[in-house]
């Protein structure tokens, strides 16, 4: 062989089957986008792919990338009929059928269990009503109303707010009566809703605030004096008034204390009395 054909030999080479900088840099960045596009929520990317804890299975997020979705557990313990995260959010995206229509679930008390009121339908004054919303193909959990002044996006979800009509089985007196209700506004989304407050939990239908905050016109505030803030005294006990020597408080008054005597000395005393009679 020449030494030119050698060269041109070696100039084929480097073309057909040594990749470019530029070519090479352009596949490594498609892999990363591969793998960004890869949502793994309560498990480790492995190859590309989502892997699960043991006893959770991969619940898909996306048909298009294969590998990608959150992690679950079917029927937990406190998610029973519902699929459980690994962060311990309860999923009830399942469906039933009754009297020939569809029911979506709902959580309550650990459990998913049926709405109260068909699909595309909401209970309002103890009535299922039509929802008139396009923007969403839920509606607000048992308990709530869909938020007409602010109805929410599909990032941020439906916005929900307490019905004051609705009572809670749970708080219903003997008489029929319900108290007021001390519920919190949620966001709802497909398979579950969130308390809107970030000081609140769930108290079987209802989100309410957590000790020890309370609910104040809607929000959770601090029943705790905060430091350089004004103090909450509405549940501080009444300081007790103090008297002069001689004097002793009784029903908000200071009168004269009366003398006390032991046992035996006040019978001595009686008897001393009635002989100088």
């Amino acid at each position: 062989m020449t030494r030119f054909g050698a060269a041109a030999a070696i100039s084929i080479y480097w073309l057909f089957f040594i990749p470019s900088p530029a070519l090479a840099q352009s596949e490594q960045g498609a892999a990363r986008k591969a793998d960004d596009g890869v949502v793994c929520e309560g498990g480790s990317l492995v190859d590309g792919r989502c892997s699960c804890p043991a006893g959770f299975n991969l619940l898909p997020a996306n048909a298009n990338v294969a590998g990608s979705g959150t992690c679950v557990k079917t029927n937990a313990e406190n998610c029973l009929g519902g699929q459980m995260t690994v962060a311990g959010t309860c999923f009830c995206n399942g469906r039933v059928t009754m009297s020939g229509e569809s029911y979506a679930l709902e959580f309550v008390a650990g459990k998913c269990i049926p709405k109260r009121c068909p699909e595309h339908t909401y209970l309002r004054d103890g009535k299922c009503v039509a929802s008139n919303d396009t923007g969403f193909g839920f509606t607000c959990r048992t308990g709530y109303l869909p938020d007409e002044a602010n109805p929410g996006t599909a990032a941020t979800g439906l916005h929900c707010v307490p019905d004051p009509a609705f009572c809670d089985p749970h708080m219903q007196r003997r008489d029929g009566s319900c108290p007021q209700s001390p519920a919190i506004a949620i966001d709802c989304f497909e398979a579950r809703c969130v308390c809107r407050d970030p000081h609140a939990d769930w108290v079987n239908y209802m989100c309410q605030c957590a000790e020890p905050y309370r609910n104040v016109n809607g929000a959770c505030v601090s029943a705790v004096a905060k430091s350089g803030g004004p103090r909450d005294t509405s549940e501080e006990p009444t300081p007790r008034r103090t008297c002069a020597p001689g004097l002793v408080p009784v029903h908000g008054d200071c009168v004269a204390s009366r003398r006390r005597y032991p046992a035996g000395n006040l019978l001595d005393d009686i008897l001393r009395r009635f002989r100088g009679y």
